[in-house]
């Protein structure tokens, strides 16, 4: 047996196993969650939860909400951290800090970042769509661009 050419073997294989290790996806997964319902059983808007189902941290680019401006419907309008909920889309964090401190603080939805196995919760109302346009966090995440689309009921 040659142990230059199953060193060289290894080698190759081992980088190989990092590339694809690197470039395979990973991200968001979206996972739906039982209707909310007002007193008299109508149903209010979807609820979703936005689940971060891979190993590596998911940096969130933008927030749109689609249907909500009445001239172009189509548009996308930026989605405030308190979300719209005169037109039924809200997007929060499921974690230990409150919404009313994120508030406060102004935060934008470009500096979030969802940890390994941390959820958000979407309400998406009728005949309206949220668009979370995402990317793995740090640097192996520069080039890549997914977009997550959830669409109420139309």
């Amino acid at each position: 047996m040659n142990w230059s050419s199953f060193a060289l073997g290894a080698a190759a294989s081992g980088v190989a196993g990092l590339i694809l290790w690197v470039v395979l996806p990973r991200g968001v997964v979206l996972k739906q969650s039982p209707m909310t319902r007002d007193a008299d059983g109508n149903a209010l808007y979807d609820t979703w939860q936005v689940v971060n189902d891979s190993h590596i941290a998911a940096r969130i680019r933008s927030v749109k909400a689609l249907g909500v401006d009445q001239d172009d419907p189509l548009a996308g309008v930026e989605l405030p951290w308190g979300g719209l909920p005169d037109a039924g889309v809200q997007l929060s964090l499921d974690d230990f800090t409150s919404e009313v401190a994120r508030l406060d603080g102004q935060r934008v939805w470009e500096e979030v970042v969802i940890a390994p196995g941390a959820t958000a919760t979407a309400h998406v109302g009728t005949n309206t769509s949220l668009v979370i346009d995402y990317r793995r966090a740090g640097w192996m995440g520069v080039l890549e661009r997914r977009t997550l689309t959830i669409h109420g009921y139309v």
